[in-house]
């Protein structure tokens, strides 16, 4: 897949880009959801996409990068109940996995437990109890995604080695949601989305703690719950 040209609505690349309707974002094209270019808001927005891949890729990167606290999530979400402290379920997955997973992730997670939050986002907690639990759920996901016909749909393997995927939110929406392994200890875990009903993904530069908080502002990152929650996010405890 081609991730070195900037957008540009020429030639097919551009007819792709500026004209052609994705039925995975409403009809709209994907240049059509950049909406946070500099002139309109505080952040630069760089878009790689591929004709030829029927994929493409959005970049965000702050110009001013904040730390995302659970404080911001909470203001919007409202206030958490499950405030799991034990790390014994963490540490049983990681081991598992072969890599620490992201602290801000870990945090949300630990606060809120396993939720469905706006009817249509599905995060879970490791604890074994639950009937919704996201060790098992990484493990149906990671042989489900390492078939050969579903490893086509996404930019690189899933796993937990550099540069690849690991599933860990879902969507009634058909999304699924990705954290990407960073390329060396001084990257940032980033986000991947891949929307299931075409086979196409969006990496956003973005923390998943940043990523979630843009979900819940109403802002498109490929989930979009502006619709399903036109008075305010909430969330719902999954068993």
């Amino acid at each position: 897949m081609g991730r070195s040209d900037p957008l540009a609505c020429t030639d097919r690349t551009g007819w792709y880009n500026c004209h052609r309707p994705r039925t995975g974002i409403a009809g709209h094209t994907p240049a059509s959801r950049v909406t946070n270019l500099p002139e309109q808001h505080t952040q630069v927005a760089c878009v790689v996409i591929s004709a030829e891949a029927t994929s493409y890729t959005f970049r965000f990167q702050e110009k001013d990068p904040f730390v995302t606290t659970l404080s911001e999530i909470t203001a919007l979400l409202g206030e958490p109940r499950f405030n799991w402290s034990d790390p014994a379920p963490w540490d049983g997955l990681e081991r598992e996995l072969g890599v620490e997973l992201p602290a801000d992730f870990r945090e949300i997670t630990d606060a809120y437990g396993s939720i469905e939050i706006n009817k249509q986002l599905y995060l879970e907690h490791p604890a074994g109890h639950l009937l919704h639990s996201l060790g098992r759920s990484v493990r149906d996901d990671l042989a489900f995604w390492r078939e050969e016909d579903m490893a086509e749909f996404l930019p690189s393997p899933v796993g937990a080695d550099q540069g690849e995927l690991i599933p860990v939110a879902s969507a009634t929406t058909g999304e699924a949601v990705f954290l990407r392994v960073p390329d060396s200890p001084s990257a940032l875990w980033r986000v991947v989305v891949q929307e299931f009903d075409s086979p196409a993904w969006t990496l956003y530069e973005m923390t998943f703690g940043e990523w979630l908080l843009a979900y819940l502002k109403g802002r498109d990152v490929t989930l979009c719950s502006r619709n399903l929650a036109p008075d305010g996010p909430f969330y719902t405890f999954l068993p």
